[in-house]
């Protein structure tokens, strides 16, 4: 009898192989990859020179970064957490009801807008064949990134909510599903 090739586990059917503490990632196939925040920036919003110079400095990061890249583009819940604690620190110590009712009332703004808004973020994945490679590509993005495309690293754990949201389109995220 044959044996069958059936997927026992998620593990099995992920491409995924290795994710070290890096945020250097490997692929079954054995290529490694990682993924960058980019930075994004409303061409429609700026002027016609700054357009033409955003258009043109994206076209010439196309044409001196030759390696294969991928653009991810997801959104996420807002996140108000930060200002969240400012505003319970603020409401704890403020002194009369006017201060407190002002506090309470943008605390409950701020968790509304939590559960209800999303923001769109942009992702560069990058590709090497070895660690080396993968390095050698991210230095030459860095140098290639600039005033209207600019790269950095992420943490480990948003690259994590990243891979989640990416194997899984229906993952429920705030009060929505994600788009």
């Amino acid at each position: 009898m044959a044996k069958s090739n059936v997927r026992k586990t998620v593990i099995d059917a992920l491409p995924i192989a290795n994710m070290d503490n890096n945020v250097i990632l490997q692929f079954k196939n054995g290529l490694f990859y990682t993924i960058l925040l980019l930075r994004s920036t409303d061409i429609n919003a700026l002027n016609e020179d700054e357009s033409i110079k955003a258009i043109g400095q994206f076209a010439r990061f196309n044409t001196q970064y030759i390696d294969p890249y991928k653009i991810i583009s997801m959104r996420f819940p807002a996140d108000t957490k930060e200002q969240q604690r400012y505003w319970k620190k603020m409401l704890h110590s403020s002194k009369c009801t006017l201060q407190r009712t002002r506090c309470h009332e943008t605390l409950q703004k701020l968790k509304l807008e939590e559960t209800e808004k999303s923001n769109q973020e942009y992702y560069l994945m990058i590709f090497g064949k070895s660690v080396k490679e993968l390095e050698h590509n991210y230095q030459k993005v860095i140098r290639l990134s600039d005033m209207y495309m600019n790269v950095s690293m992420l943490q480990r754990n948003k690259i994590q909510q990243i891979h989640k949201k990416l194997f899984n389109l229906n993952l429920i995220l705030g009060n929505k599903v994600s788009e």
